[in-house]
């Protein structure tokens, strides 16, 4: 039984790593309508330029993150639940980790010259998932 607890947390934390991180962040930046970093290419002395983006768009990539580390804080005292929650924390946080250095520009602020695209650090995965945000956002 607390074999299973135990992975059933690492699956459920792998899972929201991967497919409910990124969403999650890109509705809270939507939502809260937290401006995006302006852009610049590559090879760039800094990617941000001169204006490096506020402090709230760094909250709405770390704030999701706090909320599963609280949640599984709440569950030290239950061990049942710490069995579950402990394992789901330590498999979400890397995954999710490596979820935001992939994905540290949503297609939303890409360069709009196209000639800059081969040097753009938009992710294929944040392509791939911007045309389904876009119509799934109003």
């Amino acid at each position: 039984m607390r074999g299973e607890r135990i992975f059933a947390g690492l699956v459920v934390g792998l899972l929201l790593g991967l497919f409910g991180y990124l969403p999650l962040v890109l509705l809270w930046q939507h939502f809260a309508d937290v401006p995006q970093p302006q852009l610049y290419p590559n090879r760039s002395f800094t990617s941000f330029g001169p204006n490096p983006p506020p402090l709230t768009y760094w909250i709405s990539w770390a704030a999701p993150a706090a909320v599963f580390v609280l949640l599984g804080l709440v569950t030290i005292p239950s061990r049942t639940g710490r069995q579950f929650a402990l394992p789901l924390v330590l498999a979400f946080l890397p995954v999710a980790a490596m979820v935001a250095s992939g994905s540290r520009w949503n297609c939303s602020s890409a360069p709009t010259d196209h000639s800059l695209d081969r040097g753009s650090r938009t992710t294929p995965r944040a392509r791939a998932m911007a045309p389904l945000l876009r119509n799934a956002i109003p």
